[in-house]
């Protein structure tokens, strides 16, 4: 399952409840799929790290990595995400 589809899941259960999110909708799709575009709105919000984010990743990370490459694998892991890869 990809973290688009997770998160679209998780989002239709709290509207939809627990099991409910898989009900076909008119147009032959599963209600889940209704939620994507509000997915992929929220992921590439998240594309950019915070400050804080930057610095938390740094340091659960080797002294060899800097700020910049731990911006950069977050940004590659949301890509991943959109990209239906993650």
């Amino acid at each position: 399952m990809s973290m688009v589809e997770k998160v679209a899941r998780a989002l239709c259960n709290i509207e939809v409840g627990e099991g409910g999110c898989d009900a076909i909708m008119a147009d032959g799709s599963a209600q889940w799929q209704a939620y994507i575009p509000d997915v992929i709105t929220v992921l590439k919000a998240m594309r950019k790290p915070t400050p804080a984010m930057v610095d938390a990743g740094a340091q659960l990370c080797d002294a060899a990595y800097s700020g910049k490459a731990v911006h950069a694998a977050w940004q590659a892991m949301i890509d991943a995400a959109l990209d239906g890869e993650g």
